[in-house]
């Protein structure tokens, strides 16, 4: 029976093991995988988007995108990338707008949309300067031909390069080189580890002034979108954002220039999402091992119920009437 039950603990034993590895190796997305599509042939679109709004009936086999070319008007102020030119980067567009009668309204007439939000928060950051591009409101397109250049800012996704591994190991070292102050930033900046710890490596043992910051990667995450570089967007939202710890105000600069360069951004991103993959964070906990011990355990106790005697119950023995006698029993 001993035997029995050390083949069940071992049975359950490697479950709970497979159980753990399955959810580290999942616990963070891959910030490697990108989409390595132009144009994509069925754009993203909210079911609202029906009749003259509704996608362009066209396919990459059928050649050129009719909207290609039109996009050439908006070229001088847009790129269909992140950067910024006159105007914004019009990449995400699809996720960030999904209704094409919203977009369209506002790029026949900007100043017509007022009362949206988004638009009016657009046109305040770019000083105003979208002109409007329907001839009914004294531009130069018409309205197919707008939801033309719609259809084909949806379904474009931007190449994006990738890192050789080696490349993407040097990445990862400066970024714990900052992180930990073995190379001082561009602006001056104070390195993490004054303040903080990260994860469990001892060479990273910093201050306690602020929490470890293992997690720093979930929280560019949720606060990014620039995923093919690990969303160092989302960090940079993270340090000197608007809702950035006030303590963070050390890494602003006199002359209002960026506290970190993008090359240092993208390293230190690289870095706290590696720092993820090997140690976890407090922001994605998986408690399927957990379970699977505890279900483990149960099934143990289950199967082999001498074992269960063995733990819960406690036998004594007493003679309350003397030595034992046949004819009293």
């Amino acid at each position: 029976m001993l035997l029995k039950t050390h083949r069940w603990l071992l049975l359950f034993g490697a479950a709970a093991f497979v159980c753990a590895a399955l959810s580290v190796s999942a616990g963070v997305a891959s910030a490697q995988a990108t989409d390595d599509i132009e144009v994509v042939p069925t754009p993203a679109d909210n079911p609202k988007n029906v009749g003259e709004f509704a996608p362009v009936k066209w396919e990459p086999e059928q050649g050129e995108h009719p909207g290609k070319k039109l996009f050439a008007s908006c070229a001088a102020c847009h790129t269909l990338g992140t950067d910024k030119k006159v105007g914004p980067g019009l990449a995400g567009m699809a996720e960030r707008v999904p209704e094409r009668e919203r977009l369209l309204k506002f790029i026949e007439n900007p100043k017509a949309t007022d009362g949206d939000q988004y638009f009016k928060d657009l046109r305040a950051s770019f000083a105003d300067m979208m002109a409007a591009q329907g001839r009914d409101a004294g531009g130069a397109l018409t309205r197919e031909q707008i939801l033309l250049v719609i259809d084909y800012i949806f379904r474009h996704r931007a190449k994006v390069p990738t890192m050789t591994p080696e490349q993407l190991e040097a990445q990862v070292k400066l970024g714990r080189d900052l992180v930990s102050g073995a190379r001082g930033f561009a602006q001056g900046g104070p390195a993490c580890v004054g303040c903080h710890t990260i994860g469990s490596d001892k060479d990273l043992r910093g201050g306690n002034v602020g929490p470890n910051i293992a997690h720093a990667y979930v929280l560019a995450r949720a606060n990014g979108s620039k995923k093919a570089a690990n969303f160092s967007d989302g960090l940079a939202v993270v340090l000197t954002g608007p809702e950035a710890p006030k303590m963070h105000e050390v890494f602003q600069t006199a002359d209002n220039k960026p506290p970190f360069t993008d090359e240092e951004l993208d390293a230190m991103a690289a870095f706290f999402e590696r720092t993820a993959r090997q140690v976890g964070t407090e922001r994605e906990s998986n408690y399927l091992p957990i379970f699977a011990l505890i279900l483990a355990a149960l099934a143990v106790l289950l199967l082999d119920g001498s074992l269960f005697g063995k733990l819960f119950v406690k036998e004594k023995h007493e003679y309350v009437d003397g030595p034992y006698a046949a004819d009293k029993h």
